[in-house]
């Protein structure tokens, strides 16, 4: 099954009928349309009311009037402090850091995080009931608490792939629901994939399988055509000589002994992740003042300068990955940093193509296809193309998949928050122990 979840603001675009007349300001979300056997349903916001069925046909021109229903928008779930908090101890180098968040009783869901690097937070249970579901939080080897931070020694799929079924056999859990994003992904697909019996369902945010077209889209020709100006201030801490290749240049630079060389090139790297993550609207205009590019708001009578001249970003985002210029040594030495062990760890994992053979996860897709699966995509995801999420529904027909027509790759997107969080109701009636 598919659905197609489009931007809706002032009613339904088929019968041109009025819709939340109450409460406008809370339509900022999306109808459907969910394309099955015979069926084609559009949904609206909160508040609304069903438009005429005589009147409303689906675009798709099925040639039969469309049902309609009323689709509220949800906030993401509130959980209590974790339950349960600790260490595994997986390798004579490596020890991981594991929260369970909900009900303790509940059925077992287990959030895996992308980056590779990029760790948890406890937000990510907040897309799990907490009175239904056990969600297991884990930072993957060499991020997050885990430790050794920033390790690249005895770190690659496999080893994360049995490091699920260790922590899974150390919570006695029977199966669980795994839910992962972006390389979340890669990581839920290869485990899967090694170990069937040991899943109840899947729900994949954002699709990455780490094909080296993939790869390629993202760091040598593709993404880079729609996005030239942070593209070139990604190059800027490179020479010359090594744009045509970057992820062998920065891997240098990231794994340097020279901690202001290291950070200079985690933040570039970074950046340039985080510039395509969301899907930004702004009515703002590009220009050039002779000195540097900046943006100029249309609504605002200031103009509005920032670095990134590819997007605006959440302020609480950019402080992340804000480092003073005149602090960069005491930050950095002689500890590893969070930022340096997630670039470390990405640009590690890419230079050796996941440590996967060519098209191995799609390949293996037929040993997983009987597990419920919900996949859900950005139609504007610039990080992981919407192309992986096709490619993947052909080789499983079966799983349901959702593509979110005005929304990137983050998974705070609100329409993927939405998908996410009926996702995990969706499935509850089909997990199993």
């Amino acid at each position: 099954m598919l659905n197609l979840y489009y931007p809706l603001i002032h009613g339904c675009s088929l019968c041109s009928q009025r819709i939340c007349e109450r409460d406008r300001s809370s339509m900022a979300g999306a109808f459907c349309y969910q394309i099955s056997a015979s069926t084609v349903l559009i949904r609206s916001r909160q508040n609304g009311r069903l438009c005429s069925q005589s009147r409303c046909m689906p675009m798709m021109k099925t040639g039969k009037p469309c049902n309609y229903e009323v689709l509220s928008f949800r906030k993401m779930h509130e959980h209590q402090p974790s339950i349960d908090r600790g260490y595994i101890r997986v390798s004579d180098i490596h020890t991981l850091y594991y929260e369970i968040f909900g009900n303790p009783v509940g059925k077992p869901a287990v959030f895996l995080h992308g980056g590779p690097g990029a760790g948890c937070v406890s937000r990510h249970a907040g897309f799990f009931d907490p009175t239904y579901y056990k969600v297991v939080l884990l930072d993957q080897r060499g991020c997050g608490k885990s430790t050794p931070l920033g390790c690249l020694e005895e770190n690659t799929t496999w080893d994360l792939v049995d490091d699920l079924e260790k922590l899974r056999r150390h919570l006695r859990i029977n199966k669980w629901l795994v839910m992962g994003g972006s390389w979340g992904v890669t990581l839920a697909l290869a485990y899967g994939q090694a170990y069937p019996d040991a899943i109840s369902g899947f729900i994949l945010r954002g699709v990455c399988m780490l094909r080296q077209e993939e790869i390629d889209w993202f760091y040598k020709q593709g993404v880079n055509s729609l996005f030239p100006f942070a593209w070139n201030e990604l190059l800027s801490v490179l020479q010359p000589s090594e744009h045509a290749n970057i992820i062998p240049a920065f891997y240098t630079r990231l794994t340097s002994s020279d901690p202001e060389c290291r950070m200079q090139a985690a933040r570039a790297w970074l950046k340039w992740e985080m510039s395509l993550s969301f899907l930004q609207v702004s009515k703002a205009v590009q220009c050039w003042d002779g000195k540097q590019y900046s943006f100029h708001s249309l609504e605002e009578k200031h103009d509005i300068k920032i670095h990134d001249a590819t997007s605006m970003k959440d302020n609480s985002k950019q402080k992340s990955l804000d480092v003073k210029t005149a602090k960069v040594n005491e930050i950095v030495a002689p500890k590893m940093t969070p930022q340096i062990a997630q670039a470390r760890l990405e640009c590690h994992y890419f230079l050796n193509a996941g440590f996967l053979k060519k098209d191995q996860l799609l390949k293996g897709v037929p040993n997983i296809r009987h597990i419920p699966c919900v996949i859900v995509h950005g139609r504007y995801d610039f990080v992981c193309p919407v192309k992986n999420a096709f490619d993947l529904h052909q080789a499983w027909p079966e799983a349901k998949l959702s593509i979110v027509m005005d929304a990137g790759h983050s998974m705070y997107e609100k329409g993927i928050t939405q998908q996410l969080l009926s996702a995990t109701d969706q499935l509850r009636s089909t997990l199993t122990e």
